[in-house]
């Protein structure tokens, strides 16, 4: 599965499906890293998990989210 940090962080973070889904295809068109979290509205970069300055347990939560959902695809 392409992505698994955009699917961890989006439902980390409450979003729905299909703008989960949004967000991973616009992720391969624009061939964002592959461990891209998000993208900025404001500046239309792709945040990473290497960007990440949050709690080490959210930090440990996401990777191990995405963990799982590499294991799903």
């Amino acid at each position: 599965m392409d992505y698994p940090y955009i699917r961890a962080w989006g439902r980390h973070m409450g979003s729905n499906l299909s703008y989960i889904a949004d967000q991973v295809s616009e992720a391969r068109k624009d061939k964002a890293p592959e461990d891209a979290t998000f993208k900025s509205a404001d500046t239309g970069e792709w945040h990473t998990m290497s960007d990440f300055k949050g709690s080490q347990v959210t930090r440990d939560q996401i990777e191990s989210a995405a963990a799982k959902l590499k294991g799903e695809g």
